[in-house]
């Protein structure tokens, strides 16, 4: 027999329906950030002309001006990309959540931020140990891998292991960037 919810339907599928749409957003945002990457790869030299006009008290050139322009466009849509798939991402575990009637986690601050990659780091270990010694991963370590690349989950779980350490390890070098200034 399947839990219903106040509404008649299966008490998770509002769940599955947010975490889809976060998967989704996910895309979107991780795109949004690829294309900002080359757009800034390209806008890379007009930059340093940019500087160097500046530095000379020359104006920039319109057409160095307006690469720079393109790049910060496009950063500002991977941001407000990233932003939404945060905001239902965050919505999906608020609704978890409430299913366990559990209070909803604080958001992340840089030292938990670390703490959490190396958690998840620690747990995608234990599932590769698993899949080595050819018995079958604990699921909640699954379920946590899972949570932390909710577009990923159609992955064997090595292989979600393996991109999970990598992106925590991406995730602890950007962190440190934006900390630093970078």
């Amino acid at each position: 027999m399947v839990a219903t919810g106040r509404s008649g339907m299966p008490a998770n599928e509002p769940i599955r329906r947010k975490v889809h749409e976060a998967r989704h957003a996910f895309q979107d945002a991780y795109q949004a950030d690829e294309e900002a990457r080359a757009i800034f790869e390209s806008a890379k030299p007009a930059y340093d002309r940019i500087i160097a006009a500046q530095v000379e008290n020359h104006l920039p050139d319109q057409a160095d001006l307006l690469l720079l322009e393109a790049y910060y466009r496009q950063v500002e849509i991977a941001t407000s990309k990233g932003l939404r798939f945060l905001a239902l991402a965050r919505q999906s575990d608020l609704l978890r959540n409430q299913t366990r009637y559990q209070p909803a986690a604080p958001p992340l601050a840089g030292s938990q931020v670390k703490k959490e990659g190396i958690e998840v780091m620690k747990v995608a270990l234990r599932v590769l140990t698993a899949v080595t010694e050819k018995s079958e991963p604990d699921g909640s370590d699954v379920d946590a891998l899972a949570a932390f690349a909710p577009d990923l989950t159609a992955l064997p779980p090595d292989e979600l292991a393996c991109e999970v350490i990598q992106r925590a390890m991406k995730r602890q070098v950007h962190m440190q960037r934006a900390l630093i200034g970078t």
